[in-house]
């Protein structure tokens, strides 16, 4: 061998030729940039996740701040509530008291105004469920009242809904199985159908919510008929100074809506003395119309009370009997229709 050559190679590097060795060494380099590129990116994300958990357990504390904040408020409004309950018995044994007739200028039908407490506002209003059509009526003692019955279907006529509709309400009323009346259904054909099947009560309502199972009524009709019916199970008579111009119409065969409209506007919110001074309005003249189940006294009132607290809004409908002896009690309360 040349000597120069072993010369040269005498000064190579024990790991092999000279582009190996740089090779080796660009490798180490970008060996290392990768791992702190990884490194990088391995902190970044840990902070991004401690970032999130922070934000998260941050609106997680938030919303059970406000969880709470609200079922507090909640309870604060229900007091509030049960408090105008507490106002309402008080007005009303009072007029009991002051008064003996109710009509619309009484103290207990005036609406009171929002009412500023802490953190909110309370409002309601009184009204005199005697002034509509006790649905229990159209029985007494299992049997259909004829009187009472006629009233009723004169009502869906003016409302605009079927008056044969009275039928499948008595049967939903009376207490056998069998369908009495034309029109009417037992449980026989609740029980048949594909969806929703149910029975018949066979009892006095307990809610005019009943309605809407009772054969024949759609959400439309109950809609309508609501503002002007009550179901309690008592022997009540309507108010006559109270009553709108649908229930005064149904009172009577051929009166009209326009001339019980007229009466209204005539009896004004004083009312009638007596149910006589009532029946001896001109518009009655040769009708016929019968004192039976009519009154200018009432025993059974709605409240209808709304609390906002904040956020939290709160409504309570309560019926409230009003006797002579123990004072008014609420007899039935709900977030929805009585």
């Amino acid at each position: 061998m040349d000597p120069d050559r072993r010369r040269l190679g005498a000064h190579r590097a024990p790991g092999g030729s000279g582009a190996a060795i740089m090779m080796r060494m660009v490798h180490h380099i970008r060996g290392r940039k990768r791992q702190r590129g990884i490194a990088l990116l391995t902190a970044i994300l840990i902070l991004a996740v401690a970032t999130i958990a922070g934000t998260a357990m941050t609106v997680r504390g938030q919303v059970d701040i406000r969880r709470a904040s609200n079922v507090l408020n909640g309870d604060q409004a229900e007091s509030y509530l049960s408090a105008g309950e507490v106002w309402a018995a008080q007005i009303l044994k009072r007029d009991l008291t002051d008064n003996t007739i109710d009509a619309l200028g009484d103290q207990w039908a005036q609406q009171l105004p929002p009412l500023p407490v802490d953190g909110g506002q309370i409002s309601g209003h009184i009204e005199d469920l005697q002034g509509r059509f006790n649905i229990n009526t159209l029985l007494s003692e299992g049997r259909p009242q004829a009187l009472q019955v006629e009233r009723f279907r004169r009502l869906l006529a003016v409302l605009e809904i079927p008056p044969e509709l009275t039928n499948a309400v008595l049967d939903w009323l009376d207490g056998d199985e069998e369908a009495q009346f034309d029109g009417g259904a037992e449980d026989a054909e609740y029980l048949s159908r594909q969806q929703g099947a149910y029975r018949t009560a066979n009892r006095a309502m307990v809610s005019i919510s009943e309605l809407r199972l009772v054969k024949g009524f759609s959400e439309e009709y109950f809609r309508k008929l609501e503002p002007y019916v009550y179901a309690v199970e008592a022997n009540t008579a309507i108010n006559v100074n109270t009553a709108p111009a649908p229930v005064i119409a149904c009172l009577v065969e051929g009166l009209s809506l326009s001339s019980a409209e007229d009466l209204v506007k005539r009896r004004g919110t004083a009312g009638y003395a007596n149910v006589n001074a009532f029946l001896q309005d001109d518009i009655f003249t040769g009708t016929g119309i019968k004192s039976n189940g009519l009154t200018v006294r009432s025993s059974y009132f709605l409240l209808t009370g709304e609390a906002w607290i904040d956020r939290v809004r709160r409504w309570r409908v309560s019926v409230i009997q009003r006797m002579g002896v123990g004072g008014p009690r609420v007899i039935m309360r709900s977030k929805g229709w009585f």
